[in-house]
């Protein structure tokens, strides 16, 4: 049961997007492809 609990861990924290998880990779792509489109300008 400890190994179960700790799989439903790593998953939760991936779909929070934690760097280094499965979740990260698809946000820090969003975020290279938004800021060469939309440039801060202050």
């Amino acid at each position: 049961m400890p190994l179960v609990g700790i799989a439903v861990l790593v998953a939760g924290f991936g779909s929070l997007g934690l760097p280094g998880l499965s979740g990260f990779v698809s946000e820090i792509l969003i975020f290279f492809g938004a800021f060469p489109a939309f440039p801060f300008s202050p």
